[in-house]
């Protein structure tokens, strides 16, 4: 595993480089507001169309919270990946998706590899936060020494 922070990538605030060759590529926001999903979906379009994006790879926009919209996004986008049966408002969000890739110039099988990369995800992870546990944990004895997670932890997202 390899882990890059401010990548030299189009989505680039936190890259991460898995051992079965897949990579995720993390967008992190504080606030979830619609010009920054945006911004977001720009990036993804530009690492799908460049080729950074492979298939099994993901494409993360990683938010402390999220807002009505942004929840159905997230769960339109899994429900997409899983083959389940979409709902109407999920097809609706799919959609609104797919016309941003269109405006950015993706194709329908650039579009068809973003929207199965895309995930949305919510993560307190602010000091003392919810999940700021789960963060600590992952890096603990893993990526740092035993003891050192939740310091490692703050020292990323101090960096970020």
């Amino acid at each position: 595993m390899k882990l890059r922070m401010e990548a030299d990538l189009h989505v680039d605030d936190v890259v991460v480089d898995l051992a079965d060759g897949t990579t995720a590529f993390m967008q992190a926001k504080l606030s979830p507001t619609p010009a920054a999903f945006t911004s977001t979906v720009d990036q993804w379009c530009r690492a799908v169309e460049s080729g950074e994006c492979r298939k099994g790879d993901e494409l993360l926009f990683v938010v402390t919270r999220t807002d009505d919209l942004l929840a159905r996004t997230a769960q339109a986008l899994a429900t997409y990946q899983s083959g389940a049966s979409l709902t109407a408002p999920a097809v609706k969000r799919l959609d609104a998706l797919r016309k941003l890739a269109a405006a950015h110039g993706l194709d329908h099988a650039g579009t068809e590899r973003l929207l199965a990369a895309a995930k949305v995800i919510a993560l307190d992870a602010r000091d003392n936060g919810p999940d700021e546990a789960l963060g600590a944990a992952c890096l603990n004895a893993a990526v740092v020494p035993a003891g050192h997670g939740r310091t490692a932890f703050r020292a990323m997202k101090a960096a970020v």
